[in-house]
């Protein structure tokens, strides 16, 4: 068991600022753009940006198939060059 003075609670401080009256802050009296705070103005450019991304969809699935069957089709005549190549030597 610890024996000694009882602590000692700080003492309160020397200088003190009273909060600005709510009207008084910055925000309070500069208005808010309503395009910065508006859930109407969000929700449309992301419908807009779902809408685009579901149309335009098909068609990058069908540009990246398009891709990869050229890119087979290079690898496979890159292999039968090397292959004729090694044959010639």
């Amino acid at each position: 068991l610890l024996m000694g003075a009882a602590p000692v609670p700080p003492s309160p401080p020397e200088i003190s600022i009273p909060p600005a009256p709510a009207l008084a802050t910055p925000l309070a009296i500069v208005p808010t753009p309503v395009e910065e705070t508006s859930f109407t103005v969000i929700f449309a450019f992301s419908f807009a940006h779902w809408q685009a991304w579901r149309v335009h969809w098909p068609q990058l699935r069908e540009h990246a198939q398009v891709r990869a069957r050229v890119l087979a089709a290079e690898s496979d005549l890159v292999s039968r060059l090397l292959a004729f190549a090694a044959d010639v030597a």
